[in-house]
C-alpha cells in the first residue's frame, strides 16, 4: 500500500506539471518552474533518508500553497505522514490556488484510507446490562459465567435452555424464535414460583383449591376420565365470566390425577387406618384377585366397618397390592402382611369374605382355614352373586348341550365380521324387528346368558331365514348345525322355558349386587326362592307339609308331579301346546317325554346346588348356613 500510495502522489504532480505547461505562461511564470523542479528532486532525494519513519509508514512531500504544514495520522496499524517543504507566500505560483483543492481532497482520501484500515474487522461482542430489563430478554436471559474467547466477545446464557449464546442482540434474537425456546420458556412460564408460593394465602385462593378437590373427586366417584378435566375447566371459565373462582381454575388431566392419588387417596386412606386403629373397632375384609392373564398378580381388598360419625355401616376401599403367587399360604401371608403394615390391632379383624374358590374358602389349605386356625371366633360370609352363578351353571348342564352351543356359536358367527352383521341387518329390516346386536354370552359368568337368550328369542326368524341363504351360499359343518337346531322345533321351547328359569336366579343375583348391607335378607331370600322351585316340579301339598323348607327331600319321586304338569313358564307353555296342536310337526309322544325329563332334571340340580351353594349343608339332620 505504501508504495501505491507514493506512485499516485507522483501521478497527481505530474498532471499539474502538465497542465502548468500547456496554459499561457507569462516570464514570471517561466522564473519559477525551474525551482519547484529541483524541490520535486529534493523530495526525491529525501525519501530514503526517513529512516525514523514507523514500521508501515510513508512520507510524501508536496508543495502547496498554504505555507509550512506538517501532519502526521497516527493509525494503530501504519503511521502516514504528511510534509510539505518550507515556501514562501510570495514564491507561489498563479496556479497554485487552482492545485490547492485537489491536493486537499487527495489528503482526505488518505485520512478516510487510514480510517478504514484502522477499523477491525470484526467486532467484539460485549453483553450489555440494559438487556436484562428489555422485554424481550426479560425472564430467561442473564450474563454468563462462561470466559471470553480469544478474540474478547463475551457470552450470554439462556436460564430455560441451558445455553450459553454469543452476546450480540442478534444471535439472541434469532435463539428467541427457535422451537425449542418457545417450548421451554412456555413451560417455564407456567410453573409457580417459590415466592408466590410463600404468599399467604387469601379466603379467594382456599375456594378456588376446594373447587379443584371437588372437580377432582366428580371423577373418581362417577368414574369419569381425567381427560375430561381438559374440557371442564375451559366450560366453566366461559359460563360464568364473572366469577373470580371459575376464572383462576387451572386444573387439567395431570393435575387432576395427581390431586386424586396422592392427595384425596391418601388422605382418606390416613383417615380411615386411623378409625381401624382404635381398639374394639371391628371390621371385615373382602379379599379379591385378578383374574386377568398376566405376569403380575394383584390382590384388593375392601374394609367393611361400622362408623360412629355417620351412625352407618361403611365399604370402603382398603388397599391393593402385588402378590407373589397364587397359593392359599401366599394369600394368607399378604392377607396378614397388609393388616399388620398399617398398624392395625389383629384383634380388630372378625370377618372375611371372598368369591367360592377352595384356595379362597376351601375346607383344607385356603386362606379361610389358615385364617382360623389362628384366630378361631373370625366369621367367613361367602359372596352370594357367586354361589348363585355356580349353582345356575351346573344345573343347565342337565339341558341338551346342542343348546348352549346355539347360543354361543351364533355370538361367535357374528363377532368375527364386520359383513355377516351388515347381510343380517337386511333380514332384520326384511322381518320388520327391532336393529339390534347379536350377543355372546360371557365364559365365566353364566348367568350372563340370559340376555343373550332373550336376543335370539327376538332375533329367531330372521337367525333362522339368515342361515338358510348362508348354507347354500358357503355351507360348513357349523352353519349347517346351527341351522339344524333352530329348525327343531323344540329348540324355541327350551329358550323360553331357559329365559324363564335364569330370570329367577338374576333377580337373586342382583338383589345381592346393592352396596347395602343385606346379609339380613339372604336367608328369607334363599327360602323363598327354594320354595318357588321345589312347587315347579313336586307337589304342592307335600310342600305345605314341610314346616321348614330345608327339611324337604327334594329328589324323592314319590313327591314329583307328573311330567305334563311340571311348570316350564307361561311362554314356553305356549309354544309347547302349539307344537301338539300342529300336525306338522314331526314330534312324538317320547319327545315330549324327554322333554319334561330334561327340564325335571335341571330342577332337581338347582335344588341342590342352591342349597349347596348358598349356604345350607345337611349335617347330622340339621340345616345351618355354610358361610356364617
Amino acid at each position: 500500500m505504501d508504495k501505491w500510495l507514493i506512485k499516485s502522489v507522483k501521478t497527481k504532480s505530474n498532471n499539474e506539471k502538465n497542465i502548468a505547461e500547456k496554459q499561457p505562461s507569462t516570464s514570471r511564470h517561466a522564473s519559477e518552474q525551474q525551482p519547484e523542479s529541483s524541490n520535486q528532486q529534493n523530495v526525491t532525494e529525501e525519501q530514503p533518508s526517513t529512516s525514523h519513519t514507523p514500521k508501515g509508514g510513508v512520507i510524501i512531500s508536496q508543495n502547496v500553497d498554504v505555507g509550512r504544514v506538517s501532519k502526521k495520522i497516527n493509525t494503530s496499524q501504519s503511521n502516514i505522514i504528511v510534509d510539505t517543504n518550507d515556501a514562501e507566500p510570495n514564491d507561489a505560483e498563479p496556479n497554485d490556488a487552482e492545485s490547492a483543492p485537489i491536493v486537499d481532497k487527495f489528503l482526505l482520501s488518505l485520512k478516510r484510507k487510514a480510517d478504514f484500515v484502522d477499523t477491525p474487522s470484526k467486532r467484539i461482542c460485549k453483553f450489555i446490562p440494559a438487556w436484562l430489563t428489555d422485554n424481550e430478554f426479560r425472564g430467561w436471559l442473564n450474563k454468563s459465567n462462561k470466559p471470553d474467547d480469544k478474540h474478547g466477545n463475551e457470552y450470554a446464557f439462556c436460564k430455560v435452555c441451558k445455553s450459553n449464546l454469543v452476546a450480540h442482540k442478534a444471535v439472541l434474537l434469532r435463539h428467541m424464535r427457535t422451537e425449542k425456546h418457545k417450548e421451554n420458556f412456555s413451560a417455564v412460564s407456567s410453573n409457580i414460583k417459590i415466592k408466590d408460593m410463600c404468599v399467604k394465602q387469601t379466603c379467594e385462593n382456599n375456594l378456588v383449591k376446594r373447587a379443584e378437590l371437588k372437580l377432582c373427586s366428580l371423577l373418581a366417584t362417577k368414574d369419569l376420565p381425567f381427560l375430561l378435566m381438559d374440557t371442564v375447566c375451559p366450560l366453566l371459565k366461559d359460563i360464568f365470566p364473572d366469577s373470580k373462582i371459575a376464572q383462576q381454575l387451572t386444573v387439567k388431566r395431570t393435575k387432576a390425577t395427581q390431586i386424586v392419588v396422592e392427595c384425596l387417596g391418601d388422605n382418606f386412606l390416613k383417615e380411615l387406618y386411623e378409625k381401624l386403629r382404635v381398639p374394639g373397632m371391628f371390621f371385615s375384609l373382602i379379599m379379591d384377585e385378578t383374574t386377568d392373564i398376566s405376569v403380575k398378580k394383584q390382590c384388593a381388598f375392601t374394609a367393611i366397618f361400622f362408623d360412629e360419625n355417620s351412625n352407618s355401616l361403611q365399604t370402603t376401599f382398603f388397599d391393593i397390592l402385588e402378590n407373589t403367587g397364587g397359593t392359599a399360604v401366599e394369600l394368607y401371608s399378604t392377607l396378614k402382611d397388609i393388616i399388620f403394615s398399617k398398624g392395625i390391632p389383629i384383634s380388630n379383624f372378625v370377618g372375611f369374605s371372598s368369591d367360592t374358590p377352595n384356595v379362597m374358602v376351601g375346607p383344607h389349605n385356603s386362606v379361610f382355614s389358615h385364617l382360623k386356625q389362628e384366630f378361631p371366633d373370625i366369621v367367613c360370609v361367602k359372596c352370594s352373586c357367586h354361589m348363585a352363578h355356580l349353582a345356575t351353571s351346573k344345573a343347565c348342564l342337565k339341558l341338551p348341550k346342542h343348546i348352549e352351543d346355539l347360543l354361543r356359536n351364533i355370538g361367535s358367527h357374528f363377532n368375527r365380521s364386520a359383513c355377516r352383521r351388515a347381510k343380517f341387518r337386511e333380514f332384520q329390516e326384511f322381518f320388520k324387528v327391532d336393529i339390534h346386536k347379536i350377543l355372546s354370552p360371557a365364559k365365566t359368568r353364566w348367568l350372563s346368558l340370559k340376555a343373550v337368550v332373550d336376543r335370539v328369542l327376538e332375533q329367531y326368524e330372521p337367525l333362522r331365514a339368515y342361515f338358510k341363504e348362508s348354507v347354500s351360499e358357503d355351507p360348513s359343518h357349523v352353519t349347517e348345525t346351527m341351522l339344524e337346531t333352530l329348525n327343531h322345533p323344540l329348540t324355541e321351547v327350551y329358550l323360553k322355558f331357559m329365559s324363564y328359569v335364569l330370570e329367577l336366579m338374576t333377580d337373586f343375583n342382583i338383589l345381592f349386587q346393592s352396596e347395602k348391607p343385606l346379609l339380613y335378607r339372604v336367608k328369607p331370600e334363599t327360602e323363598n326362592l327354594l320354595k318357588i322351585l321345589c312347587s315347579n316340579y313336586m307337589n304342592i301339598v307335600h310342600i305345605k307339609k314341610c314346616a321348614e323348607i330345608l327339611k324337604i327331600v327334594h329328589d324323592n319321586p314319590d313327591n314329583f308331579l307328573p311330567l305334563e304338569q311340571i311348570y316350564i313358564g307361561i311362554s314356553a307353555f305356549d309354544s309347547l301346546q302349539h307344537l301338539r296342536s300342529d300336525k306338522d310337526t314331526n314330534l312324538e309322544q317320547a319327545d315330549f317325554d324327554n322333554f319334561f325329563k330334561s327340564i325335571l332334571s335341571f330342577y332337581i340340580e338347582l335344588v341342590a346346588s342352591v342349597a349347596s351353594h348358598l349356604g345350607y349343608r345337611h349335617r347330622n339332620n340339621k340345616y345351618s348356613y355354610a358361610h356364617l
